[in-house]
């Protein structure tokens, strides 16, 4: 099954969600992931397209627990420059807030 890309990922906000609209009227929201390992941190965006994120953007404040379920995308950032790098990305079916005890 090559043709499976699913991702889900766990661990805090880096910063606030920060919505933006396309000039072709589309809604992103994106995020900033820390996921942190036994030997390192990682760090990760992840962009929330249509109103999935935009009913909890209130509550995705930095420091908070989340869940993400989605899957990998390749961008390519700085296009038509000398420094045009391709980076993954997760773009984001599902968003599950945790609670902190």
């Amino acid at each position: 099954m090559s043709d499976v890309n699913k991702v889900e990922i766990s661990g805090r906000l880096t910063k606030d969600a920060l919505m933006k609209h396309t000039p072709g009227g589309k809604t992103v929201t994106e995020l900033h992931l820390a996921v942190n390992d036994e030997a390192s941190t990682i760090f990760v965006q992840v962009d929330c397209w249509g109103d999935e994120a935009g009913e909890i953007v209130g509550e995705l404040e930095k420091g908070r627990r989340v869940v993400i379920f989605g899957r990998l995308k390749q961008i390519l950032t700085g296009r038509g420059t000398r420094n045009a790098k391709k980076r993954l990305i997760i773009a984001s079916d599902y968003i599950l807030l945790v609670e902190d005890f």
